[in-house]
Order: C-alpha cells, then sequence, then structure tokens
C-alpha cells in the first residue's frame, strides 16, 4: 500500500505597476441607480497586475531542475507591461479581455489575473472633490 503524495504549485509576479498617462477618456456613461460613477478623463489610468500560474507540469523544477516548462517570473512582469504598452482601452475589463495571457502561459492549468485600481489615486480623488 503506497503513500499517494499530494501537492498543488503555483507561483507568479505580484503587484506589477501599470500607468498610462491621457488613456481614452470614459464619457456618455448611462447611470445606473447602483452607482455614482458618471465618467472620468483618464489623465491617469494608473492600475496593478498580479498573475499567479497552476499546474503540476512544474514539479520537475523542483525535483528534476527542470524549468522547460516555467515562465520566469521577471517575463510575466514584462509580458504585462508589453500588454500595457500595446493597450488602448479605457478601462480595467478591456485590459484583461484584451491581452494574450492564455497564448503566454501555454504551460499553466489555470492562470489567474487580479487587476486593481491604485488605492493611492481613488484616495487622491476624494480629497480633490
Amino acid at each position: 500500500m503506497g503513500v499517494e503524495n499530494r501537492y498543488s504549485i503555483s507561483y507568479g509576479k505580484m503587484c506589477v505597476p501599470v500607468y498610462r498617462v491621457y488613456a481614452h477618456g470614459l464619457s456618455g456613461i448611462t447611470s445606473i441607480p447602483e452607482s455614482l460613477f458618471k465618467g472620468r478623463e483618464n489623465t491617469l489610468f494608473a492600475f496593478e497586475v498580479d498573475v499567479e500560474v497552476f499546474g503540476d507540469n512544474f514539479l520537475p523544477a523542483y525535483t528534476r531542475g527542470d524549468n522547460s516548462n516555467v515562465v520566469a517570473t521577471d517575463s510575466m512582469k514584462n509580458f504585462i507591461l508589453q500588454q500595457a504598452l500595446e493597450f488602448e482601452g479605457a478601462t480595467l475589463e478591456e485590459f484583461l479581455l484584451g491581452a494574450e495571457y492564455q497564448t503566454a502561459f501555454v504551460f499553466s492549468l489555470l492562470v489567474v489575473i487580479l487587476v486593481a485600481r491604485n488605492r493611492w489615486l481613488m484616495r487622491q480623488r476624494k480629497y480633490l472633490k
């Protein structure tokens, strides 16, 4: 009777800062009762991106020193910054949907991408009004 080893392997790059100056503004937004949002100029469009990849195929990196299925975390960061350079949209959702994450991290079983607007920018807006 053998012992079954269970493991979960993931790694990634967190808090990659992305800044776009004079991104397309958001105007003509239809308001809804649940939100006070009516648009923004996007003079400074700032956000952070986290990428985490999951997969059993990373195990050889730990057991045999075989990194052939591993994407270096600096490559993850460079990919995010390249996507940001090519990005012409105005929303975080567009950034997420437009990027080629699936092809960049093809060795992964699952890729989790988190994007959040910079908190300091939102705090700063509260003080300006």
